[in-house]
């Protein structure tokens, strides 16, 4: 049994930029629009397809700062700057799912071997396939699968994209 569902959604995107007469960064929050096609085949053996029509976007380098307590005990704190948009792209998927009829979640009944196929089409080349990758397998988890961990197989491809035409083409299904 083959389904289809077209969903636009909201994504934030962070962006920094810089105040001139202080002189110090601020992080803004600007709003992209992206549509989102799902395509779930089978009712034994799930796959799920998806198209998603925005910038692809990467996971960034985790950071780490220093706070100060009550007790005045100086502390590292360390975070990551992706989450945000993570769990946006994350509840996107999620919605995109529930209206195509799916009650249970994770998608995938876990303990399961699982293969992600993935074409990130970007206007910036600069962009490492291993962090596209693993930006869409944190916000996988627990929507589409309950831990990255039994992804036994990803397939990465890149390729050059105008700012107009960047995308993501995803597969996700059973590795046998």
């Amino acid at each position: 049994m083959s389904r289809f569902f077209l969903l636009t959604v909201r994504i934030p995107n962070s962006h920094k930029s810089r105040n001139k007469e202080e002189g110090t960064m601020a992080t803004t929050r600007n709003i992209n629009v992206a549509d989102i096609d799902v395509v779930i085949v089978g009712d034994e053996d799930k796959a799920l397809y998806m198209t998603v029509a925005m910038p692809p976007p990467v996971q960034a380098r985790h950071r780490h700062t220093t706070y100060t307590d009550r007790s005045g005990a100086t502390s590292i704190r360390t975070y990551d700057p992706s989450g945000r948009s993570k769990a946006a792209f994350k509840t996107a998927i999620r919605q995109a799912l529930l209206d195509l009829g799916v009650t249970k979640f994770p998608f995938f009944e876990i303990p399961m071997h699982l293969k992600i196929t993935a074409i990130f089409a970007v206007s910036n080349e600069a962009k490492d396939g291993d962090n596209l990758m693993k930006y869409l397998k944190d916000a996988f988890t627990g929507v589409v699968y309950s831990d990255d961990r039994w992804v036994y197989q990803e397939n990465t491809k890149k390729q050059a994209a105008t700012i107009e035409q960047q995308f993501m083409k995803i597969s996700v299904e059973e590795d046998r």
